[in-house]
């Protein structure tokens, strides 16, 4: 695998295939019984190659599997996954590549769109959701769902990915389970079978980390232009210190006031979104910015979110009987009106 040069995500990528790679137990195999540097490099790109010239072919099965189920209705099985964790770089491609693993040996066709660090990969189209069988998501953050409407959906954390494939295909192909409903749906509830019973402590960290993930670019980024400062000197962007250093005074606005103030909001606003879909993000911003200004900072942001998240569920369930000539204005003024307004007096009196 050669260095990666240029792009931000270029490492991201190359952490990401790299961790595909050593899934693999005869690559684990070479590396440990390597006795140099240069033998360790000639096996990891020999396996990169290898990857390379799979991920070339299934695309090329993709495109004629993809032309042949839009002509004429397969009845062969084809389950669909997504994949997703947090950072975004090693259990969300561990998780693709034991389900396609597992497919293959089962003879099962599949299809596996990654949510990873770069963005989305392989992305599943209308077609392939029309004619799916099942599908599997295994991920630890929010990923879009309602586009499953009606399918035969089985919800689990990344790992289950990685450690029960054969159960999660299983289920995929069981026709007999109940579909699975869009949060936004006309349908009352969700279906029973479609997620598994989460615990409160994994509801909470997945809800968490969904947050976690988003806020980290502003982390890093903000982060490192305010560490770049202080190579210009201990005070540079202070214009009363005899150090000072417009430049450096620029970079240190865009990493403490630009970057580094929105944490919080991100952070709120999308742990309500992963509880109550893009009708919580705009009462989850809100609530971020109140615990920024009450001083209660990322704990406060924490709550603020959840609150927010859980009052959006409450407010979507109290308007479900409302006319069916007001659901246009629920998305765009009905929740975000009510929530904003509930998560703002709470979080101003309690924050």
């Amino acid at each position: 695998m050669q260095r990666p040069e240029g792009g931000a995500q270029t490492h991201l990528d190359a952490l990401a295939k790299l961790s595909g790679i050593l899934m693999d137990e005869n690559v684990r195999e070479k590396l440990l019984h390597a006795s140099s540097p240069e033998e360790v490099l000639a096996i990891i790109d020999e396996a990169d190659d290898e990857v390379t010239k799979e991920e070339e072919a299934e695309a090329e099965a993709q495109q004629v599997a993809t032309a042949e189920q839009s002509s004429k209705q397969s009845n062969e099985p084809y389950v669909l996954a997504v994949t997703a964790c947090p950072t975004g770089i090693a259990h969300t491609y561990m998780a693709r590549d034991a389900l396609k693993k597992q497919a293959d040996k089962m003879g099962i066709k599949i299809k596996v769109e990654t949510n990873g660090s770069s963005g989305i990969k392989n992305h599943l189209t209308e077609q392939d959701i029309e004619n799916a069988t099942g599908i599997i998501v295994a991920a630890d953050v929010h990923v879009e769902t309602d586009r499953f409407d009606g399918k035969n959906v089985v919800e689990v954390p990344v790992a289950d990915g990685i450690k029960r494939p054969e159960e999660l295909i299983n289920k995929a192909l069981d026709t007999s389970r109940k579909p699975f409903v869009a949060r936004d749906g006309q349908r009352k509830g969700n279906s029973n079978d479609s997620q598994e019973k989460l615990s409160p402590g994994k509801a909470f960290y997945k809800h968490l980390m969904n947050g976690v993930s988003n806020m980290l670019p502003l982390v890093i980024s903000g982060g490192i232009l305010m560490a770049i400062v202080f190579l210009f000197g201990a005070n540079s962007f202070n214009p009363k210190s005899s150090e000072y250093n417009a430049f450096a005074e620029q970079l240190w606005n865009i990493g403490s006031k630009s970057a580094f103030a929105l944490i919080i909001p991100i952070l709120s606003g999308f742990i309500a979104r992963s509880i109550a879909d893009k009708p919580g993000f705009a009462s989850g911003l809100v609530g971020g910015m109140l615990a920024i200004s009450g001083g209660s900072g990322f704990i406060g942001g924490i709550i603020a979110g959840f609150l927010a998240g859980y009052l959006t569920q409450g407010v979507k369930a109290m308007t479900r009987k409302l006319p069916q000539a007001l659901e246009g204005l629920k998305p765009t003024l009905i929740y975000p009106l009510l929530t904003v307004t509930a998560t703002g007096f709470i979080d101003d009196l309690c924050l």
